[in-house]
């Protein structure tokens, strides 16, 4: 189990990262901000990798903005495209988690 959202996050990297010429290395970042409908700050972070597997990390309040600076800063430093988007206003309940999409 991870600690919260950026642990999940760089477990992810640690695993599929490094040479991005290598099969299974991360391709690319997709960054969705938005809020719940109750207003909490929620931030969804997919990581694609070139072997076609896809993660989705998600994170909610204060936790939503740091991952999402995470995610832009590690895209800068090696090189890997982030798109980022704004969410439309969702209705979910949950908690930090990765899934393998």
């Amino acid at each position: 189990m991870f600690k919260d959202s950026i642990d999940a996050f760089t477990s992810v990297l640690n695993e599929r990262g490094g040479d991005p010429s290598r099969p299974g290395a991360v391709s690319e970042i997709s960054v969705q901000m938005g809020y719940l409908r109750n207003g909490v700050r929620h931030c969804n972070v997919q990581i694609t990798c070139n072997d076609g597997a896809c993660y989705g990390v998600d994170a909610f309040g204060d936790e939503a903005e740091v991952l999402c600076v995470v995610a832009k800063n590690y895209s800068v430093v090696v090189k890997v495209p982030c798109v980022v988007k704004q969410a439309e206003p969702v209705s979910v309940v949950g908690q930090t988690a990765v899934k393998h999409l």
